[in-house]
């Protein structure tokens, strides 16, 4: 009975490990200790993208020891117990299953035991990693994206069902951050969704992004958050399944597919589509249901949308007390960092052919092989021949950028600079909540301590013409001319 008694506190310690997650939480705790690691040596990160990372590390890691720390102490006290009880129906005494438990002979095969436990639930983690995508997900992802009729037709049904739910929610004064990509959208968009003010799409959200209600139904039976990881930029900013990210683009694409061509995206004008128009705010009514847990009047829709800088004017038709906010930095620190990125991103799609399909899906043709810049006043037409490796198509494409949101979204936007904005952080932040009216703004302005200028990079001038880099000079002065941090038009 005594050796009974020890098999039982062993054998219930793994039971009992197993139930309380306790090898999958050890498992998160190396990895988490592997990504810091990683992130600490990483000679591309700027010290706040470390910070902000190492920040959301320590804080999971807390988590995670408390967690293994009360769930280990019960997984031997309830085994404990048992032998307890065992002693008073006079079965054994816990002094005898002490001593053979702790006997060299028991310790010997109770170490062999636990060393093929732990090889065999290691075996059965999933090397999870922020740019590799389970077999599960691809054929979600290849039956979503194979059947947008249907998404639309069964989208429609979905809104009839939740008629009476969404009918009353109004979609007061949406907020757009869009910019070309690297201009500081994404810190911008997570500093206002940790407000609690705002809704966005999320990446709980994929892959049927079309019918929103019906799939957060279904996948929240198995769909769980799990630790932050790095998005595929490598630029320390960690997500996980409920980060914010901009899906809507695949609602763009599918009503408007002659606005992208293979090398290029038109810009919108302010065309007449009430079908798109009704199927949007049905669309974004629901992600407000969602995200605001059924009570619509206490957040706003918010969206960071890089494509959006391509049809400032027809979102003022859409939602014509939108608040629009265009972020923009340096030009050839701004260039530098996208041509990275872009170089970054061709690594990824040659690594994984899913990858690129799947940005391609979803309507990312920022860069790698799927690049399709915008088509600002034909340049892409005048700059052929240019190679995107080089940091001449970036500042072309900036310029580009920049000058046509100045000469046509006269009124509509409002130019935020983010150089001025990390300079001075409390009054960027003031600022910044002023333009989108956050209901707390020294609650937002407390965030002050967190923002750190990006990565800067080494300007080679080298081959680029004086007359582009001065012109970019230019524009970016006559931006900054009207204000800082913010620039009104």
């Amino acid at each position: 009975m005594v050796l009974v008694g020890g098999i039982v506190i062993i054998v219930g310690f793994f039971i009992f490990m197993k139930l309380f997650g306790l090898v999958e939480k050890s498992t998160k705790v190396i990895n988490l200790a592997k990504s810091a690691v990683k992130i600490v040596r990483d000679a591309h990160l700027d010290d706040y993208q470390k910070e902000i990372a190492m920040q959301k590390h320590a804080k999971e890691l807390l988590s995670l020891f408390f967690l293994i720390t009360i769930g280990g102490i019960m997984a031997l006290a309830i085994p404990f117990s048992l032998i307890w009880l065992m002693e008073l129906a006079k079965l054994l005494t816990v002094t005898e299953v002490i001593e053979t438990t702790l006997s060299f002979q028991f310790i010997a095969i109770a170490f062999i035991i636990s060393i093929g436990y732990f090889w065999l639930m290691q075996k059965k983690q999933p090397n999870k990693y922020v740019n590799q995508y389970s077999i599960t997900e691809k054929i979600l992802h290849k039956l979503a994206f194979k059947s947008w009729s249907s998404q639309v037709s069964i989208s429609n049904i979905e809104s009839h069902l939740y008629k009476k739910k969404i009918i009353d929610l109004e979609i007061k004064k949406p907020v757009f951050i869009t910019a070309l990509p690297r201009a500081g959208t994404t810190l911008l968009l997570e500093l206002c969704i940790k407000t609690k003010e705002f809704g966005s799409h999320t990446y709980r959200d994929m892959p049927f992004l079309l019918t929103p209600l019906f799939w957060n139904r279904f996948s929240k039976l198995f769909k769980r958050s799990l630790a932050p990881q790095e998005r595929a930029h490598g630029d320390g900013m960690m997500i996980n399944i409920d980060s914010p990210e901009a899906f809507e683009e695949i609602i763009w694409k599918g009503f408007w597919p002659s606005r992208y061509k293979e090398d290029r995206i038109i810009p919108w004008s302010e065309p007449n589509y009430p079908d798109f128009e009704k199927f949007l705010h049905d669309h974004i009514s629901k992600i407000i249901f969602l995200r605001g847990n059924n009570v619509s009047s206490q957040i706003r829709y918010i969206s960071k949308n890089n494509l959006n800088i391509a049809r400032i004017r027809y979102l003022k038709h859409v939602f014509p007390d939108s608040i629009i906010v265009v972020p923009f930095r340096a030009p050839l620190q701004h260039s530098s960092s996208l041509l990275r990125q872009h170089r970054n991103f061709l690594k990824i799609h040659r690594e994984d052919s899913f990858a690129s399909k799947y940005m391609k899906d979803i309507g990312h043709y920022d860069f790698g092989n799927n690049l399709r810049p915008v088509d600002f006043d034909n340049w892409i037409s005048s700059a052929q021949g240019l190679d995107p490796n080089t940091l001449l198509f970036w500042l072309q494409y900036w310029i580009s950028t920049y000058r046509y949101l100045l000469k046509n979204a006269l009124g509509q936007i409002t130019f935020f600079s983010y150089d001025s904005f990390y300079n001075d952080p409390r009054n960027g932040l003031e600022q910044f909540g002023k333009l989108v009216e956050l209901k707390n703004i020294e609650t937002f302005i407390e965030n002050a301590d967190l923002i750190i200028a990006p990565k800067q990079y080494s300007e080679d001038n080298t081959g680029l013409p004086s007359e582009i880099v001065n012109e970019a000079m230019t524009l970016y002065i006559d931006l900054q001319k009207k204000g800082i941090p913010l620039i009104k038009i």
